[in-house]
């Protein structure tokens, strides 16, 4: 998987993991609110019952009689509801309600001398009311006539109110989530785009592509920091390798100039050993001069064979020896010498000009 792939998916997962707390959080805030709203729902609730169950008296039926239609009329998704008479027996709709109210309610006489658990400090504050009238009411529980209508919500409640809100959050969430990968895709591409010009640079240079190639990016962040260091080390190389290239060039051109060079004094000491065996050893002064031009060639020839042994041991460059040389002198010696290989041949020569030169 590639590190743009990877990267997007990280984007969205960290978006997906941001959702999620975002709708755990409104979540748990809107179940708080729907509870408080589910009470007020109980309240309106409470004010059904009694106009139902007159409304029922009118037509001739008893609480007993009229209990089913009741329950199906305010019962409801989440909401629970049961109808009891005067003494808390259970005529119809949920059996599983709790009681305790009712019974607290029913010991107490009714209704109208029910005074909840936290006002019981204050039972002289409440004065007796007329029969129709109700105080401080339960909100699980509502007095009619001839009987009770408990109610009781329930978590279905919550979270049917809250499935509209989910389908919603999670709709818009699952198109964030896929917007931002692509977005975080393309991104992510964009900024590893110089990763991967350096490294088809760097895969260049190790198949032997040593041409410079230089990178410009704006910003100090890390991208820029290793093309810069991708700039300085192909800078490198390229110096190396134009430095290594002057270096074989100049090793080829001395290679051939040495070899056309040691063939004159190669040719000079074959000449003179020729002299010698047809018997100008025999004559001290030639002898002399042929064993002494025989050295001079000897050192010319050491010369270029220690450059030559330092090439191959790739020791240095071997830079040129300069030194000043006698151009009357070189010519004379070169004279001599080849006369002494043919004595037949008449050989002039003159220098005009400069007579010292710099050479190697």
């Amino acid at each position: 998987m590639k590190l743009a792939a990877r990267l997007s998916a990280l984007y969205a997962a960290l978006l997906g993991v941001t959702v999620v707390i975002v709708i755990l959080a409104s979540s748990v805030a809107l179940v708080f609110e729907l509870w408080q709203f589910s009470g007020d729902v109980m309240i309106a609730k409470h004010e059904e019952a009694r106009i139902l169950v007159d409304q029922y008296r009118r037509e001739g039926m008893t609480l007993s009689q009229a209990a089913p239609e009741i329950v199906s009329a305010l019962g409801g998704i989440g909401l629970r509801v049961a109808v009891y008479d005067l003494k808390g027996r259970y005529l119809a709709g949920d059996k599983t309600l709790p009681r305790k109210t009712l019974s607290a309610v029913v010991a107490a006489g009714g209704m109208e001398h029910f005074i909840p658990p936290s006002m019981r400090g204050h039972r002289n504050a409440f004065p007796p009311l007329p029969p129709d009238a109700t105080r401080l009411e339960p909100l699980s529980l509502t007095s009619v006539e001839g009987g009770y209508v408990g109610f009781a919500p329930s978590i279905p409640l919550v979270l049917v109110s809250l499935a509209p809100y989910w389908r919603i959050v999670l709709t818009i969430a699952l198109g964030a989530i896929l917007l931002s990968w692509f977005v975080g895709r393309h991104f992510a591409q964009q900024s590893l785009r110089p990763i991967n010009e350096v490294s088809d640079s760097l895969r260049a240079l190790a198949d032997g592509d040593y041409t410079q190639r230089r990178f410009v990016m704006a910003g100090g962040d890390e991208i820029a920091s290793l093309t810069a260091a991708f700039n300085d080390a192909v800078e490198s190389v390229a110096a190396a390798m134009d430095h290594r290239r002057q270096a074989e060039e100049h090793m080829r051109q001395f290679a051939a100039d040495a070899s056309h060079e040691l063939r004159t004094p190669l040719t000079v000491i074959a000449g003179y050993i020729d002299v010698l065996r047809r018997g100008a050893i025999e004559e001290p002064r030639i002898a002399r001069q042929i064993l002494a031009t025989m050295s001079l060639e000897k050192e010319h020839m050491r010369g270029l064979i220690d450059r030559l042994m330092r090439l191959a041991r790739l020791d240095s460059e071997a830079p040129p020896i300069v030194e000043d040389v006698d151009v009357v002198e070189l010519l004379r010696s070169q004279v001599e010498a080849a006369r002494r290989l043919d004595d037949r041949r008449t050989i002039d020569y003159s220098v005009d000009g400069v007579r010292t030169i710099a050479a190697d």
